[in-house]
């Protein structure tokens, strides 16, 4: 665990319970008429987290399960779909999302991402220069490029380089993670909106070949002969923040951007020393610099 990932979560935890929406407010007032006492803070309900009984609804609807007895009256004031939109919420604004208005903010929403999901952020990042790299043997205009520094990191001499990453690398990679992984990455791509993953929701990262079909990278790659990358949020192409996508020539290609041009926008939420990043201080823990004892 990430000790720094805790204090990032205190001090967001406190400040959406004191700056309540309406909305918020309004779903604490129903559910502590439902619930008794022990109940609403069994649930986490008095620190205003919808969060835990958002998982208790997803779980028992995927299982086609009935809601257990201090909840089965949710129903009958809508409150399954303010839960869910206010878990959504919740967990957006603990992975930064306020901190978006201030220029400080921004700082600090990217440290958070760096210390929460930059480590699989750059696994990914790395996998796909990695096949760019294997494809780069075989095609000397791709070779001249990942050695121009585009962004992509150039192939190492036989073996894996002295960050330790592989040489090789597999056509695909698949993990398994939580809705609490998918979340994070979404918020790193600056591309969460505050609604909570369906359940067995995915994120696919596609590195692009030809237009030939062949199975290994090869011949004329994108742009200008250029690898490109498509990530996808449930089958839809997801918009990534600080990059453009390319012209679609086709349905297809919708989505489809340069993949030096990813990486750079990207790498920056990668940790480059994960234990001093993770280390908990004074000068760096909750508030931000010169503006006050809030999160923001």
């Amino acid at each position: 665990a990430c000790p720094r990932v805790g204090d990032f979560f205190r001090a967001a935890g406190k400040d959406w319970q004191s700056a309540l929406t309406p909305e918020a407010a309004s779903a604490l007032k129903d559910l502590k008429e439902l619930l008794t006492p022990e109940e609403f803070a069994g649930f986490g309900l008095d620190k205003a987290s919808f969060i835990p009984v958002k998982d208790l609804l997803t779980t028992t609807g995927a299982h086609g399960l009935a809601l257990p007895s201090p909840l089965a009256g949710l129903a009958s004031r809508d409150l399954p779909s303010r839960v869910y939109a206010l878990a959504g919420a919740q967990i957006g604004h603990l992975l930064g999302g306020r901190l978006e208005e201030s220029k400080a903010g921004q700082r600090l929403a990217a440290e958070l991402i760096r210390v929460s999901i930059g480590r699989l952020l750059g696994e990914t990042l790395d996998h796909l220069e990695d096949r760019a790299r294997s494809a780069s043997r075989s095609q000397p205009q791709l070779q001249s490029q990942l050695e121009a520094g585009t962004g992509v990191r150039a192939p190492s001499a036989g073996g894996p380089s002295a960050g330790g990453r592989r040489a090789a690398a597999a056509t695909m990679r698949l993990l398994s993670g939580h809705d609490t992984t998918v979340v994070p990455v979404l918020a790193a791509l600056g591309a969460y909106d505050d609604h909570w993953p369906p359940y067995a929701s995915f994120v696919a990262f596609e590195l692009w070949g030809p237009r030939s079909g062949q199975g290994e990278l090869g011949g004329e790659l994108g742009i200008g002969g250029e690898p490109m990358v498509r990530v996808l949020f449930n089958g839809e192409p997801v918009k990534v923040r600080g990059v453009t996508w390319a012209p679609a020539e086709a349905p297809e290609d919708v989505g489809l951007m340069r993949l030096s041009e990813f990486i750079s926008a990207l790498r920056p939420l990668v940790p480059t020393d994960v234990e001093a990043e993770c280390r908990p201080s004074a000068g760096k823990t909750g508030p931000v610099s010169g503006e006050g004892d809030k999160f923001v």
